[in-house]
């Protein structure tokens, strides 16, 4: 499922997208273009809804990610808090290499599980 409301740069194709589906016993949430300052309250907003809906996963999907500014990091640590106190699991997938290296960088590799790839996926 698209979110219907993607961020537009003066005309251009959408910059920041979230799509949603279930795979077994998750949810997972690929995200789609840049997290910022200005998309970072809509991917708050699907995460919270998805782990709300305490699945066993919540799996965000970060292969189509071009960027993460220090405010979508913030929220990927409140999710992953919340989504601890529910026991349900956040997982990153297939960061690329930048994304990897912040986390690495801020030392927030520890907090989240990461998985390279879908099971079945390339």
């Amino acid at each position: 499922m698209s979110d219907n409301r993607p961020e537009r740069h003066g005309g251009a194709e959408p910059v920041f997208d979230l799509e949603e589906a279930v795979e077994g016993d998750a949810i997972v949430v690929t995200v789609i273009g840049d997290v910022d300052l200005a998309t970072a309250p809509r991917l708050r907003d699907r995460l919270e809804g998805a782990v709300g809906a305490r699945p066993d996963r919540v799996i965000v999907d970060l292969s189509r990610m071009d960027f993460i500014d220090s405010v979508g990091l913030a929220v990927l640590i409140d999710v992953a808090r919340t989504a601890d106190a529910r026991s349900t699991a956040l997982v990153l997938r297939s960061p690329q290499r930048a994304t990897r290296k912040i986390l690495e960088i801020s030392g927030l590799t520890g907090l989240f599980r990461v998985e390279e790839d879908s099971p079945g996926r390339g």
